[in-house]
């Protein structure tokens, strides 16, 4: 991906965030070509505290879920006359396998946001 798929200015490969329009965008073709660790910052709100999860994971692409609602449209006897299909959803399930940092053989850390 060169360009914002949103309003087509050039990406900045050192940015997730488009300077123009602030789309977001995330370039993981490279990670799951590789196959290789990458450093993971996940910020969480588990309600009871907030935090980030700091680790390196090899990430693996498991699952495409392409899902659709059909909606019909009947006659007054209630006979489909005719089935759209709308509201289309496609999930991407990625995991993140940890892997052991040599330092302190731990496969993450939790940073607790101070309140």
């Amino acid at each position: 991906m060169k360009n914002c798929p949103n309003c087509g200015a050039v990406i900045d490969p050192y940015r997730v965030k488009c300077e123009y329009c602030g789309t977001m965008y995330f370039d993981w073709a490279t990670w799951l070509q590789e196959g290789k660790p990458c450093f993971i910052n996940y910020g969480f709100d588990f309600g009871c505290g907030k935090g980030t999860i700091i680790t390196q994971a090899i990430p693996h692409l498991e699952q495409v879920e392409i899902n659709d609602k059909p909606t019909y449209i009947t006659d007054s006897r209630g006979n489909v006359v005719r089935c759209l299909r709308n509201n289309r959803n496609c999930d991407l399930h990625v995991v993140f396998t940890c892997v052991t940092d040599q330092s302190d053989k731990s496969l993450f850390k939790i940073v607790a946001e101070e309140e």
